[in-house]
């Protein structure tokens, strides 16, 4: 399942390449076009103990990298799924047609390798190499993959109840009027699907607070935190209601938007959308949800920002609903 990242917060990393800071001057909210492109299709396997990431670009090439010949770095990652272990990689892939390169935080269970989950990035650089890239024309794209959310998955939903879904979510964001701060971003994100109804909807940032944090991104933006004052502090992403599929357990719509309790924002906008499991819990309900959410905004102020980035929720040790 992938998600090309919409290119405004892109042209402003083009200044932050391997920097401690990010900063830009193009508006970060985004065209209703950049929005709406969730392809649900696979984008990697596992096997071996080895991890593959591929893609189609926009031009209809097609490119892949493998932990076997591409990783130039692996860091420790803390899976939530129980019994799995994990770690990050990140790929560096050097072709006659330019750059690939790519990021995936791994979960795995070791005793059945056919059970992993992928969440991460990839930037295309046509015609460009090491030590020149720039950003500002590359191609972006957000990526969360696995065998229970295929396109080809068949969840088993309950005829009627609901059950809640809490998890990591994290991304990127900007904000600024004339120069914009671009930085990661993590909170907590909560769902609640009604399986009666065929809804699902939730928030990112209502349990507990958005934080400033490197997990992913220190390629691009360093490892130093720019946004000291963290301005993500009391901000949420409201998830509305979209129905989801039956048959697949896919969901994607419009219906997202950026709280704040003191602000006051002229207009938010927002889109995002998942995949349902189709692998039970312990209690025979789909143990997660995954996919992407994208909002901006404008306040009173002239202040534009936006938030973009991935999301895995897990069905949290509570009663059933």
């Amino acid at each position: 399942m992938i998600k090309r990242l919409f290119p405004v917060l892109a042209l402003a990393w083009c200044a932050c390449v391997g920097l401690a800071g990010c900063y830009g001057d193009s508006s970060p909210v985004a065209a209703e076009e950049d929005r709406e492109r969730i392809d649900h299709g696979r984008n990697s396997s596992f096997a071996g103990g080895h991890l593959s990431v591929f893609l189609v670009l926009g031009d209809g090439e097609f490119r892949t990298v493998h932990s076997l010949t591409d990783v130039f770095a692996e860091r420790p990652f803390e899976t939530p799924i129980p019994g799995h272990e994990g770690k990050a990689l990140t790929f560096l892939k050097i072709h006659e047609g330019g750059t690939s390169l790519a990021h995936a935080a791994l979960s795995w269970d070791a005793e059945n390798p056919k059970d992993y989950l992928m969440a991460g990035w990839w930037a295309e650089f046509p015609g460009q190499h090491p030590s020149h890239l720039s950003l500002a024309s590359s191609e972006r794209y957000s990526i969360v993959d696995g065998p229970e959310i295929s396109p080809l998955s068949t969840p088993q939903f309950p005829a009627g109840g609901s059950a809640s879904y809490v998890g990591q979510a994290g991304g990127l964001y900007a904000y600024g009027v004339d120069e914009y701060v671009i930085d990661e971003y993590e909170g907590v994100i909560n769902l609640q699907v009604d399986f009666a109804d065929r809804t699902i909807e939730g928030c990112i940032g209502c349990l507990g607070d958005l934080v400033t944090r490197r997990a992913h991104f220190s390629e691009f933006l360093g490892e130093d935190v720019v946004d000291t004052e963290s301005f993500v502090l009391d901000h949420e992403i409201h998830l509305g209601a979209l129905e989801f599929d039956g048959l697949r357990g896919q969901f994607q719509g419009a219906e997202a938007a950026v709280v704040h309790p003191d602000l006051e924002f002229v207009d938010s906008n927002g889109y995002w959308g998942g995949q349902i499991s189709e692998r039970p819990d312990a209690t025979g309900l789909p143990r997660l949800v995954a996919g992407f959410s994208s909002a901006d905004f404008l306040d009173e102020n002239g202040v534009e920002g936006a938030f973009f980035g991935t999301f895995v929720a897990l069905r949290p040790d509570l009663p059933e609903e």
